[in-house]
Order: structure tokens, then sequence, then C-alpha cells
């Protein structure tokens, strides 16, 4: 989530992801700016996708019961922050496009 502000870390990021999951998650973001291309008919922005599919595409790792106990002691603004970070991971691929990374992936 580091990379979460770095559109080209976040490339990076999706670049190193094995064929299949790399292929679903841009799959996935074609649509989405599909969706958007619709805006003023079903009053979607960017921001608010980014925000709902975040935590969607971007989840926590299973739980250990070390992390269980880590989890439960998230505050919730460290879980907003978290949050935050998700939805501007995502926000990159939704407004920006991919056709290089589509490309190379081929």
């Amino acid at each position: 989530m580091n990379a979460a502000t770095n559109y080209v870390e976040c490339k990076r990021i999706i670049l190193s992801l094995p064929a299949l999951n790399r292929a679903v998650f841009l799959y996935l973001c074609a649509f989405l700016q599909e969706l958007l291309s619709h805006s003023s008919e079903n009053n979607l922005d960017a921001k608010t996708i980014a925000t709902l599919f975040g935590s969607i595409f971007i989840r926590d790792l299973p739980l250990s019961k070390n992390r269980i106990q880590s989890n439960l002691s998230r505050t919730k603004s460290s879980q907003q922050i978290l949050d935050r970070k998700r939805a501007s991971f995502v926000y990159h691929f939704l407004v920006n496009d991919q056709s290089d990374i589509i490309a190379s992936s081929l």
C-alpha cells in the first residue's frame, strides 16, 4: 500500500502479478472504466468507484492467530488510512490508459 500514491509503482505491482490475476484485474478495471464513460447517465465518478472497489480488489491476507489480534487492535483512523490507500491504488487504473500494461501482458 506504500506505492498507492505512485502510478508507476502501482503499474509495476500489477505487472508482477501472475498472468491470470493481472488479466482479471485489468478486465475489471476496463469494465469500471466503461461504467465511467456513462457517468452522465449513472452519476458515478472515479473516486466513488475506487472507494467501493478498493477494499474488494485489495484485501488483507488471510488471518493467522497473530494477525487476528493485530486486526482487532487496528484503530478506526488506521483503517481509514488503509482504505484511502486502497482506493488511491484502484483510482490510478480507472483514470489512466492501461493499453501499455495490456500490450506487455500479451
